[in-house]
């Protein structure tokens, strides 16, 4: 498998008149629950409908404990936490809720799936 690069040429944010080419991922598109499905399917013995079923359980799940201030780790996966993101203020006791700016979720990949980055093939389209 490999992924394919496209070249596009982009104008620098603080000299409009200077472009430069990149490359840039050419995507195949998405997939969605129902492929991710089909595709678990093959590898196990499990019915299409427990499949979905614990995908779905999954996410209920991983939005639960996030909501209780947990980070959430699978193994093999990765990990999903929250961060938040606040404006300042010059004493602590000025520190409410209304300084949050924005609640994000972060997902770090786990070591196994980030190094299997390292073997991916890239080839230049056109």
């Amino acid at each position: 498998m490999s992924i394919a690069l496209k070249k596009t040429q982009r104008a620098n944010p603080l000299n409009r008149e200077e472009k430069k080419w990149y490359l840039s991922q050419l995507s195949k598109g998405w997939v969605d629950t129902d492929q991710i499905c089909q595709d678990i399917l093959e590898l196990s013995s499990l019915s299409p409908g427990d499949v979905r079923n614990v995908l779905e359980n999954l996410n209920i799940v991983i939005q639960k404990r996030l909501d209780a201030g947990y980070s959430v780790r699978l193994d093999k996966l990765g990990s999903f936490r929250t961060s938040v993101t606040s404006v300042g203020a010059e004493e602590p006791e000025q520190l409410t809720v209304r300084n949050v700016k924005q609640v994000k979720l972060v997902f770090t990949p786990a070591t196994q799936l980030k190094e299997s980055l390292t073997k991916i093939r890239l080839e230049v389209e056109g």
